[in-house]
C-alpha cells in the first residue's frame, strides 16, 4: 500500500480501492493545509494500462478539466491527481437516507446532468469510468451533485456509453411506482435504449420534459382509482421495456 506519492508530497490518508496494478487513495497535499482530505489520486502500475491512459491524461480536454490537478510519474507508475468532493454518495442517500420528494428528485437530476456535461468532452475511457454511483456526491441541503474521478481501469467503458450509465442512475432516482410520470419513464427508457447520442442531447431533452413531469406528478398524486386505471390504459403503449439497471460495468 502506498503511503507517500510524488516524493512524499502527497500523504495517503485512506485507500478507497486497491487491486493489482491500481490504487485509488484520498491524500493530503503537504503544500496545503495539513490533514485536509482534498485530493483523490489514481495510481497505475500496470504497463498496458499506463500505455492506454497516459496520452489521455496529457490531452487538451483533460488539462482543461477544472478538477484535474495534474500527473506525476515515478518508478514505473503514473498518478493522476484530482480534487476530491467529500460528502454522501447519491446511491446511499436514495437507498439509506430519508425519502426525497419528487421535486427534490428532479432537482437532483438537473444537477447530475449539469455536473456530467463536461464528461462529453473527455475520452470515453475516462468518462465511462467516472459516471458511476460511487463517484456521485450529493450535498443534501442544496440537492447539488458533484462528481469524483475514481477511475478504475477494470471498469468497461465502451464508446457512447454515457447515456446508458445516466439511465441506470436515474432508475435509482426515480423508482417505478404508480405516481411516476410517463415523461420520466419514457425518458429513462430512451437513455437506456441508446436514444441519445450524448449527455448534452440528454440534458436538452430533460429540460424539455421537466416541467411537464412535475405537473403530471401532482395530477397523478390527486387522481382517483378510476382515473388511475384510465391513465394506465392510455399510457401502456408508450411505456418501453423496463431495465433492471444491473448490467455489468
Amino acid at each position: 500500500m502506498l503511503r507517500r506519492i510524488d516524493n512524499g508530497r502527497y500523504r495517503v490518508i485512506e485507500v478507497l480501492c486497491s487491486k493489482d496494478g491500481y490504487e485509488a487513495s484520498l491524500c493530503a497535499d503537504a503544500a496545503s493545509e495539513a490533514g485536509n482530505r482534498t485530493l483523490l489520486i489514481n495510481t497505475y502500475t500496470n504497463a498496458d494500462t499506463i500505455r492506454e491512459l497516459l496520452p489521455i491524461f496529457y490531452s487538451e480536454p483533460m488539462n482543461g478539466l477544472c478538477g484535474f490537478r495534474g500527473l506525476t510519474t515515478a518508478d514505473g507508475s503514473i498518478s493522476a491527481i484530482f480534487e476530491y468532493k467529500d460528502g454522501e454518495s447519491l446511491e446511499h442517500f436514495l437507498r439509506q437516507g430519508p425519502e426525497a420528494d419528487f421535486s427534490d428528485r428532479t432537482d437532483i437530476t438537473e444537477s447530475l446532468l449539469s455536473a456530467a456535461l463536461e464528461l462529453d468532452l473527455l475520452d470515453s475511457r475516462i468518462a465511462g469510468r467516472v459516471l458511476l454511483p460511487y463517484n456521485t456526491v450529493l450535498e443534501r441541503a442544496s440537492k447539488s451533485i458533484s462528481l469524483n474521478f475514481l477511475i478504475d481501469p477494470e471498469v468497461q467503458a465502451p464508446d457512447n456509453f454515457l447515456p446508458f450509465r445516466l439511465g441506470e442512475m436515474l432508475r435509482l432516482v426515480f423508482p417505478q411506482n404508480r405516481l411516476l410520470p410517463i415523461e420520466i419513464d419514457v425518458y429513462i427508457s430512451k437513455l437506456l435504449g441508446g436514444g441519445y447520442e450524448s449527455l448534452a442531447a440528454a440534458y436538452s431533452a430533460w429540460r424539455q420534459i421537466r416541467q411537464a413531469a412535475l405537473t403530471a406528478f401532482e395530477k397523478n398524486r390527486n387522481e382517483t382509482v378510476f382515473q388511475y386505471l384510465l391513465r394506465c390504459a392510455k399510457e401502456k403503449p408508450l411505456r418501453k421495456r423496463r431495465y433492471d439497471g444491473k448490467k455489468d460495468n
